[in-house]
């Protein structure tokens, strides 16, 4: 027994041979040979459907009649490999919370990317130098203008999220390391916990 293909990709079960055989390895006729090649059953494969922890193993065959079918076997993918794109997945998070910015409470927006973090950094290092005495600090459209003790409570908040941003991660990447299967590590969620957004 072989198996070929339509023109349009359907799959055949064809006879060959003296001895026809199906994919399980059950002889099914005894035919003189030579003989041309025939169509002796139809072939159908059902679609995997895997889970997010799965993915497809091996095709298990089963013939009703003359239609055999095609069905994928699920194995649960490496546990490893789930832990690490769900890591991935939240440094990803973190990143997106942390350079997010954040909201002071007299509702001004104030950037937290990491190019607005180093700026806050020169920033609050030239007040501490004396080599400044105030800044006109752009926020949204407007510019406020900040001595350093109005900008220090900005870069101790700015602090505060990049750090509360982390240790969120921290405990979420202690979590996924605890997991022991891989449906549970697949159905975490790293989306939860996180410093508010502006």
């Amino acid at each position: 027994m072989q198996f070929a293909f339509w023109n349009n990709g359907s799959p055949r079960v064809l006879r060959t041979l003296k001895n026809v055989a199906l994919p399980s390895g059950t002889t099914v006729a005894d035919v003189v040979a030579p003989i041309p090649e025939q169509d002796l059953y139809r072939y159908e494969e059902v679609p995997a459907a895997p889970a997010a922890h799965q993915r497809p193993g091996a095709l298990v065959f089963a013939r009703d009649g003359d239609t055999i079918t095609a069905t994928w076997s699920l194995e649960d993918r490496p546990l490893e490999e789930l832990r690490a794109e769900k890591l991935a997945a939240l440094a990803a998070h973190r990143y997106a919370a942390e350079t997010g910015g954040l909201v002071l409470t007299d509702g001004t927006r104030i950037g937290t990317d990491r190019q607005d973090q180093a700026m806050i950094t020169g920033t609050l290092l030239g007040f501490m130098a004396g080599a400044i005495a105030e800044v006109r600090w752009k926020t949204g459209g407007s510019f406020l203008t900040l001595d350093a003790a109005a900008f220090q409570p900005i870069a101790a908040a700015v602090a505060a999220h990049v750090e509360a941003s982390f240790a969120r991660e921290a405990e979420h990447a202690a979590a996924i390391e605890a997991l022991a299967t891989a449906a549970a590590v697949a159905a975490y969620d790293v989306t939860t916990g996180w410093p508010e957004a502006a």
